[in-house]
């Protein structure tokens, strides 16, 4: 059966599936596609924070036109979470809220939905000197993000917590497969039934 609708997701690494073996078949994006019975579009990058309001701006001009993106999914922040910048929990809801506007003002059709940032296993990290302020930023993201999504009458995912510690030991950031399962069902359990 081929898909008539797609889902258009704009993330980081977690998002591009980095560290499993088999993204295309493993990553969460992929899950929650074949579950929706839409197909996958990634636009998942390594290392993005939320301030690549360029590359975004790209990537809706390239999507903007097809007819088949029905679902929006921005998934971002946790790369903002290594920033010392105070105030970097609100700059980061500042620049999804951008994003959303932008697509609100270029792709009206779009049903968006916004992601909190994914848990650490703080033992596994390789810098575990800034262990402690990535947690404090993550949680402070998390809570901005939740806002914003309130106050844009967005569905918000929470995916700090979800991801088991077993699945982020490697480095403590990127999750196994076993992870990704554990995102895909919280985000199916966490979308409204009318999107």
């Amino acid at each position: 059966m081929t898909s008539t609708t797609k889902t258009l997701f704009f993330g980081d690494s977690i998002t591009a599936g980095e560290g499993l073996p088999h993204p295309k078949d493993e990553r969460w994006t992929v899950l929650v596609s074949r579950s929706l019975g839409a197909t996958e579009i990634n636009e998942g990058k390594g290392g993005r924070p939320s301030s690549a309001l360029d590359e975004f701006r790209a990537v809706l001009e390239n999507h903007r036109v097809e007819p088949e993106i029905d679902r929006f999914v921005v998934a971002l922040g946790g790369n903002d979470a290594r920033s010392p910048e105070p105030g970097i929990a609100a700059q980061v809801a500042r620049n999804v809220g951008e994003m959303i506007d932008l697509v609100r003002s270029g792709a009206t059709a779009w049903k968006i939905i916004v992601c909190g940032p994914c848990n650490i296993n703080r033992a596994h990290l390789q810098n575990k000197a800034i262990a402690d302020l990535r947690e404090k930023n993550l949680l402070e993201i998390d809570s901005a993000l939740q806002a914003l999504a309130d106050r844009k009458e967005c569905p918000f995912v929470k995916f700090l917590g979800v991801i088991p510690h077993e699945s982020l030991s490697v480095d403590g950031v990127h999750p196994g497969a076993t992870g990704h399962v554990a995102l895909a069902a919280t985000f199916l359990a966490s979308l409204p039934k009318t999107l």
